[in-house]
């Protein structure tokens, strides 16, 4: 029983942060093949929430060490999924327990709002362009997602202000990071966060279509087009990040994959309910981005349990 103890804390104390970017990963796609299989959307969501609570103790259990990856600009802004989590497990159980999913609804809000401004003490005082990274959308940004749960747990006027004000905060941070991963050397450990790019664009167009009443078709074409350009992009990056050894910033490799395809269905759906005609070409693109999404969070999945199964 000792021994088990010791490699369970053992396990605890070299689970990386970055981990929360693949409970994201997994409760998206979970939440994403609800539409197909029960077994899969609870299968996927139970694993995230496995992960989810394995780096909660963590957090408790090894303070001292979390606190010294947190230190980390990537670490510290990626934790942010660790609260996206929360709003993808919101909208699983919505159905079934309205008020349970409000609070972690407002629980994910609330810690979005106080690791926002804990960061920007600690980064925005003396800022460093080293410092800036692909997972700062993520941050600034990512609370997005809060406006695309919002219907679910009847909270739309709160969604189209979530939507707007995290749209406007994050779009500055976009431009920079690319330029910064242009301009500045990048560590090999970090090359896998470039795949972040496809993610903030695709997340403002499932906001805007979901937590704005009345979105306006050139603006939603607009994100649509840049969403869609930057998923390309990354997907053009892919073969080369994914001969790189594992590094646990390929929890970059999961959510980035799974809003475009989310995105693009409800772009599907939006475009119909105009009367437009979508073309068999564009729902083939959706079936696509979602196959590659389901793919690339169970590489990811993969590569994590065999890192732990070494520890």
């Amino acid at each position: 029983m000792r021994l088990r103890n010791e490699r369970f804390y053992k396990i605890l104390k070299n689970l990386p942060i970055p981990v929360c970017g693949v409970t994201l990963g997994l409760a998206a796609v979970g939440n994403m093949l609800k539409d197909y299989s029960t077994i899969l959307h609870w299968l996927y969501l139970t694993v995230a929430a496995v992960f989810w609570a394995a780096l909660l103790i963590k957090l408790v259990l090894c303070w001292p060490d979390a606190k010294k990856e947190l230190i980390n600009p990537l670490a510290f802004s990626v934790f942010e999924a660790y609260f996206m989590t929360l709003l993808q497990f919101s909208a699983a159980i919505a159905p079934y327990y309205n008020r349970a999913a409000l609070c972690l609804w407002a629980a994910a809000n609330a810690g979005n709002f106080i690791l926002i401004g804990l960061f920007s003490w600690r980064y925005l005082r003396a800022f460093h362009m080293a410092d800036v990274f692909t997972s700062w959308n993520v941050l600034y940004g990512g609370n997005m997602l809060a406006a695309v749960v919002a219907p679910a747990v009847h909270m739309e006027p709160a969604g189209h202000v979530l939507f707007w004000l995290h749209f406007i905060i994050f779009l500055p941070w976009y431009p920079l990071s690319v330029y910064r991963y242009w301009k500045l050397p990048v560590a090999e450990a970090v090359r896998p966060t470039i795949c972040i790019l496809a993610a903030p664009f695709n997340l403002t167009l499932a906001g805007y279509l979901t937590g704005v009443a009345h979105p306006q078709l050139w603006l939603v074409l607009v994100f649509a087009v840049i969403a869609q350009l930057a998923y390309v992009f990354v997907l053009t990056r892919l073969p080369g990040i994914l001969r790189l050894p594992f590094y646990p910033s390929y929890g970059a490799l999961t959510f980035p994959f799974v809003i475009p395809a989310v995105a693009m269905k409800k772009l599907t759906v939006y475009l119909t309910e105009l009367g437009y005609t979508v073309p068999a070409v564009l729902n083939g693109a959706v079936l696509l981005e979602q196959i590659v999404a389901v793919v690339m969070v169970t590489y990811v999945l993969m590569r994590y349990v065999m890192y732990l199964k070494k520890i």
